[in-house]
């Protein structure tokens, strides 16, 4: 009997649908959307802002992506930084234009992009605003604070591989709810040529994720021995005669905003059986306008987890 009864309901649904005037003009209500995307960083010498539109036409979606006016304004927008001391306005910088070549081809169009930027320093005890003034007159805008870099507790100086657990240690940095760690291993390789070649290489591990947190500082686990094994899976072992020599040991710390950590973690929070989240902080606008920092802490490996890659068949020399 449910099932009659939504049977029913649906047949009930349909009639009243046909009923209807089924003339649905898909452009009548097209509206100008603005697409925010920005990342402040205090530590670049430059600050770039990507804006672009929301596009809307009768033909290939994917086509239409390729083509530059699809998704950037006819013209030029006005475009101000602002820097704010608390609620106190200490500054303000127009963003200029500037096209970017050489990106990676993707859905977007390809071999060039137009992007804002600025070159002002930029501070970590400041807040700052981005506000836009379209053609139309209508105004976007986002805030965002500085997210400082990462105060490396441990290691200090060296880094071992041959011990049973391993951790690295930062202290929360002011801004950030999100840490990414990675781990970068540096070698070279010398080939026996007439002019003996000489090749850097590098190991890339992502160690982990962390969020912010109340603790005197951020504890990041992992186990040491993956790095032997993802060093294996990197080396060239059918190589001949190559000599590898062991370099330095980078720390990569990322730690990011709180506008970037909402952003990665609504927007990931769609499942097969729900639409995906949406998150955006731009006032009149779509996208993200947030902050990070990047911190390296170059180490060296210790004289254990040389010898432990010495005795591997790897190629690796003492000098």
């Amino acid at each position: 009997m449910k099932n009659i009864v939504k049977l029913s309901v649906f047949l009930v649904s349909i009639s009243m649908l046909f009923s209807c005037n089924n003339h649905v003009d898909l452009y009548a209500d097209y509206e100008d959307m603005t697409v925010v995307y920005g990342l402040l960083d205090k530590n670049q010498d430059t600050n770039f802002v990507k804006i672009t539109k929301a596009f809307l036409g009768s033909g290939n979606a994917l086509v239409m992506a390729q083509e530059y006016d699809s998704s950037n304004y006819a013209s030029k927008l006005y475009v101000e930084l602002r820097e704010f001391s608390g609620n106190t306005l200490t500054g303000v910088c127009q963003l200029d234009t500037v096209t970017v070549y050489g990106k990676e081809d993707g859905i977007f169009y390809s071999g060039h992009q137009l992007a804002y930027f600025t070159t002002a320093p930029l501070r970590s005890d400041r807040s700052y605003q981005l506000f836009i003034l379209k053609p139309d007159s209508d105004t976007v805008s986002a805030f965002t604070k500085i997210v400082d870099n990462v105060l490396v507790k441990q290691p200090t100086t060296s880094i071992n591989f041959t011990s049973t657990s391993g951790s690295i240690q930062w202290y929360p940095v002011s801004n950030a709810a999100f840490y990414e760690v990675t781990l970068i291993f540096h070698w070279k390789e010398v080939y026996p040529t007439a002019i003996f070649d000489t090749v850097f290489r590098e190991m890339r591990w992502k160690l982990g994720t962390q969020s912010s947190s109340n603790s005197e500082y951020v504890t990041l686990s992992y186990n040491p021995s993956m790095f032997f094994s993802r060093l294996e899976s990197e080396l060239d072992l059918d190589a001949l005669n190559v000599k590898r020599i062991i370099g330095s040991v980078d720390l990569q710390f990322y730690a990011a905003g709180n506008e970037l950590n909402n952003y990665l973690n609504i927007s990931s929070g769609g499942g097969l059986s729900s639409e995906t989240p949406e998150y955006s902080n731009i006032e009149g606008g779509k996208g993200i306008f947030s902050s990070r920092s990047c911190t390296i802490r170059t180490l060296q490996l210790t004289n254990l987890s040389k010898n432990r890659i010495y005795e591997r068949d790897w190629g690796f020399d003492t000098h």
